[in-house]
């Protein structure tokens, strides 16, 4: 779980709306990364579509 997302949480719960929505804005605009560190859906140098 991303930091940011469990942040806008603990916000949340403390009634600090304002800053919990930017928090969890700024889960869904980071891309997400996988566990070898490049982004999901990035084209690698393994892809046949590259």
């Amino acid at each position: 779980m991303d930091i940011r997302s469990r942040l806008g949480g603990a916000f949340l719960a403390t009634g600090r709306i304002a800053e919990a929505l930017r928090q969890y804005e700024g889960v869904l605009g980071a891309p997400r990364q996988s566990r070898r560190g490049t982004p999901r859906g990035a084209k690698t140098s393994s892809d046949p579509a590259v």
